[in-house]
């Protein structure tokens, strides 16, 4: 008599596609996280936060150099040539591919003035 263990069977097969499906769910949820990091949106929202504390930080007849390094390679790799980062009104905005970028408002009353060192990828900005 051939007896088999239907039951035992089950579990095992059970606990593989348990296993499998949590590996593919785990393994999505790394490369969306990992991609999102390093994706336009976040570089761009990133460094238009960070140009706009050290304008609302500045005081009049100060000049800061900023590093646009990150901002300058990605916009090469987009293959966007147009100027990285404007002011329009008291938002600064950052764009590294065509469309609209990202922009964060800063609170000073002082103007702004942007030069660009495209060697050096620095941003200087003067009050």
């Amino acid at each position: 008599m051939n007896i088999k263990n239907k039951k035992g069977d089950e579990v095992v097969l059970e606990t593989i596609i348990f296993i499998v499906l949590n590996l593919v769910f785990f393994s999505m949820m790394i490369f969306f996280v990992v991609r999102a990091g390093s994706s336009d949106v976040a570089i761009e929202e990133a460094n238009a936060k960070k140009i706009a504390l050290i304008i609302d930080a500045m005081e009049p007849k100060m000049e800061v150099n900023v590093s646009l390094e990150q901002v300058y390679n990605q916009a090469s790799k987009n293959k966007f040539t147009n100027v990285p980062v404007y002011v329009n009104g008291n938002t600064i905005n950052v764009k590294v591919k065509d469309g609209v970028g990202s922009g964060f408002d800063f609170f000073t009353t002082l103007k702004p003035q942007l030069f660009f060192d495209d060697e050096n990828k620095l941003l200087t900005i003067r009050t």
